[in-house]
């Protein structure tokens, strides 16, 4: 399909709804490197971000066409880094205490 730049967000979820993966690699390419910034600068991490896209896919069919794509995507990124962190604050207290319940039972030393 040419012209899908022209397209606007409303018109590309629409056709993303209906398997067009021609408009969601240009939705994909319209607002990558804006969502991949803000991801590396949190988390230093990118998979985040097609953890995103990807979720995009598979839910296109039962989203609401939004008035604010870029608003509705950078929120849902931004969701996922924070959830992220909070997965690895978790996972590094978890791991400090059973490093100290390791040092402590194994006699200290």
């Amino acid at each position: 399909m040419s012209g899908l730049n022209q397209l606007s967000d409303e018109e590309s979820l629409e056709l993303i709804a209906n398997d067009d993966a021609l408009a969601f690699r240009e939705l994909h390419y319209r607002y990558w490197e804006q969502l991949f910034v803000h991801a590396i600068r949190m988390l230093r991490d990118e998979d985040v971000i097609q953890e995103v896209f990807l979720r995009l896919w598979e839910k296109a069919a039962h989203m609401k066409c939004t008035t604010n794509f870029l608003g509705y995507i950078y929120m849902t990124a931004r969701n996922r880094v924070l959830n992220a962190i909070r997965k690895r604050t978790t996972e590094d207290h978890f791991i400090q205490e059973l490093a100290c319940y390791s040092f402590q039972h194994d006699g200290g030393a």
